[in-house]
């Protein structure tokens, strides 16, 4: 494969790997919308946190 053929090559995969990327990226997001609607998600300060981690555990 010549040079121009390689970076061709490198240029299409790295296009794929960010498409790949950005769709993951949008369904970790609309997980997180879910989850935020379900109330599935903490809110609160860090003490709050710790706190709630404590009685979990």
């Amino acid at each position: 494969m010549s040079i121009d053929e390689q970076t061709a090559l490198l240029v299409i995969m790295h296009r794929r790997l960010s498409d790949r990327r950005r769709t993951e990226i949008a369904a970790n997001i609309a997980q997180g919308k879910q989850d935020y609607q379900s109330g599935k998600v903490f809110r609160g300060t860090v003490n709050e946190a710790i706190a709630e981690l404590k009685i979990i555990r």
